[in-house]
């Protein structure tokens, strides 16, 4: 096989990279988003005084799925402490403080909806196939509930019972942990660790879609534009 590349084969290499990303995508939104029809349900919230109250719901429709494509290149689990003081003043015997631990899965993925011919570059004399993509970024953080850890409460002498939030106070530490866990995805550690991942999962993907003759001869090269 020669190596001489053609206008036509770089179009057709992309457009298998195109089609293969648009496949995943409409996978995943029809997995995560198509809910089967179905009856709404009733059910009665149990302990009301009037058990004549029941509540009904319906399965959600979704009316528009949008085309996503979508590549998952790292998931991390990342602890994170919020402590609660509910201390009055900074006497010790009126102190009152709980810790939290939260642990959640942070993914991070690769927006390739806008990748096309212009984005890949092949150098016949240096035998590299480069392929131009955007950075990762964060896609989710997911707390998991089951690994939250409370931990025993701090309490001076003349402070009891345990330490309450209102259902507000609860969403202003939910997003304030978030921002945290945010902020450590983004760290320079983590993040250098995510391209790495990237480059790596990109140049697997790259590499199945040609021959093996190609494989031995090209350098497969994945370079971050500047956002």
């Amino acid at each position: 096989m020669k190596n001489k590349w053609s206008l036509k084969t770089k179009i057709t290499i992309t457009t298998i990279i195109a089609i293969l990303f648009t496949s995943l995508g409409f996978f995943a939104a029809y997995k995560l988003f198509v809910a089967p029809k179905s009856q709404p349900k009733q059910w009665v919230v149990p302990n009301l005084k009037d058990t004549s109250n029941k509540f009904m719901t319906k399965d959600t429709i979704v009316k528009e799925v949008s085309e996503k494509r979508e590549l998952i290149t790292m998931e991390t689990g990342v602890d994170q402490e919020i402590t609660i003081d509910n201390s009055w003043g900074n006497w010790e015997i009126f102190k009152k403080m709980q810790s939290i631990q939260f642990h959640a899965n942070g993914i991070y993925s690769i927006d390739l909806s806008k990748v096309d011919e212009n984005n890949l570059k092949i150098d016949k004399n240096k035998k590299t196939i480069t392929l131009y993509v955007n950075k990762p970024s964060i896609k989710s953080i997911a707390i998991d509930e089951q690994k939250t850890l409370y931990k025993t409460p701090e309490k001076g002498l003349f402070r009891f019972g345990e330490v309450n939030l209102t259902p507000e106070e609860y969403e202003v530490m939910m997003a304030e942990a978030k921002k945290k866990i945010a902020e450590k995805m983004n760290s320079k550690e983590l993040y250098d660790e995510a391209l790495k991942n990237t480059q790596s999962s990109l140049t697997k993907l790259m590499q199945s879609l040609f021959s093996e003759d190609t494989r031995n001869n090209y350098k497969i090269i994945i370079n971050f534009k500047e956002q």
